[in-house]
């Protein structure tokens, strides 16, 4: 039979006595409330809370770091020539980078309204996917790229907005809308100013 008195003793108000009513023998540890132990107790609860702190302070700092979003990488999108005349209808054509697949669905973009250039609005692909930007700030550039003629200078147009509502495939939420468009003194007609294409 094991020699309880052999036992270690316990620190603080504990004290060891034996149940035998099964072949293996336990020890049953009874603790003695006393005005010391409450402090041993009060200190012991302040050294779990600190461990929990700390042990679930690692997993809340992982956590916040996995739901940061990614920030969504610009399109480059670009379209290099336009079409229209005075306030009527304006229509963008070969845009690039667009998808191989896509391609049938994203080849003009257009609006029934040049004034949407001065004020913001949507433009809609041949395949019926838009593209929404706000109110663009107008730009002065430093000299007038545009052709002059017998008519007189040619009057040029340099517009840039944030695009509100991308269509997900060639122009993104975000990115930014830019055009310098020149408008002819002879008839109205629009190009853009050399060297220059429209950014979406």
């Amino acid at each position: 039979m094991a020699n309880f008195d052999d036992e270690p003793r316990l620190p603080g108000p504990y004290s060891a006595t034996a149940e035998t009513s099964s072949p293996a023998v336990s020890v049953v540890y009874t603790h003695h409330k006393s005005s010391s132990s409450t402090k041993g107790e009060t200190l012991r609860r302040k050294l779990l809370a600190a461990v929990a702190v700390v042990g679930f302070a690692v997993p809340v700092s992982v956590g916040v770091i996995a739901m940061a979003p990614a920030a969504q990488a610009s399109s480059n999108a670009s379209c290099a020539k336009v079409k229209g005349a005075g306030a009527g209808e304006i229509e963008f054509l070969k845009c690039s980078p667009v998808p191989k697949a896509d391609k049938k669905e994203f080849k003009t973009l257009s609006n029934p309204s040049a004034v949407a250039l001065a004020t913001g609005g949507t433009l809609t692909w041949n395949g019926g996917a838009t593209v929404t930007f706000g109110p663009p700030t107008p730009i002065t550039p430093p000299s007038n790229p545009c052709k002059s003629s017998s008519k007189g200078q040619d009057a040029v147009e340099d517009d840039s907005g944030t695009i509100t509502a991308g269509d997900g495939v060639v122009a993104l939420t975000g990115d930014t809308f830019h055009i310098e468009l020149c408008v002819s003194a002879k008839n109205g007609k629009f190009y853009l100013a050399p060297g220059t294409s429209v950014s979406l």
